[in-house]
């Protein structure tokens, strides 16, 4: 179930503040569920199967797992299960991104509890706070994936073959590098 329904379900069953409470928790537990039925199911499988994209996972969530998981959770789009199941698969640590994950829930959850609190009592006025600060919650997550720059982590670079460039030339594992075709002084 995505995580916004939860939080206007929460909303309606519970008001705002408890709302939030209730389903930033819920959300947070399924994370927690996800996150290691992946680690403990399938990561080996997946990380032997799939190296450079679990490799490219790490980078992308390693950097700052608390920071990145927190970036993910308050964008608007994405899809909440398969975050977690790749989160699983990958080799970061687990309690950064379960911290991460749940402060980033906490602002789409708040907003979409009051919408669903609104629903009873004065729907004008929740709906129009509802929507500010979705709006508010957008920006701030696009500002920090920008920040960050995302996009740069999950590009895929090129891979050298294993034995270096194929001709026998290149660093003798000193640790300089000489581009293929040319000698090194």
């Amino acid at each position: 179930m995505p995580r916004q329904v939860v939080g206007f379900l929460g909303g309606y069953a519970f008001g705002a503040a408890l709302g939030t409470v209730w389903g930033t928790l819920a959300t947070a537990m399924g994370c927690v569920v996800t996150f290691y039925y992946a680690r403990l199911a399938g990561q080996s499988f997946v990380a032997r199967r799939f190296s450079r994209r679990v490799a490219k996972i790490n980078a992308f969530l390693g950097r700052d797992p608390f920071t990145m998981s927190f970036i993910i959770r308050c964008l608007p789009v994405g899809n909440n299960m398969l975050t977690n199941l790749l989160a699983g698969v990958s080799a970061i640590p687990a309690l950064p991104f379960f911290a991460g994950s749940a402060a980033g829930y906490v602002p789409q959850t708040f907003i979409f509890a009051l919408l669903g609190s609104g629903v009873r009592v004065s729907p004008e006025l929740r709906t129009t706070a509802s929507a500010v600060l979705f709006v508010v919650s957008s920006l701030l997550g696009y500002l920090l994936y920008r920040r960050y720059r995302v996009d740069d982590t999950l590009e895929a670079p090129e891979e050298e073959p294993e034995g270096g460039d194929g001709n026998g030339a290149g660093d003798a594992g000193n640790g300089s590098a000489t581009p293929a075709g040319t000698k090194g002084e």
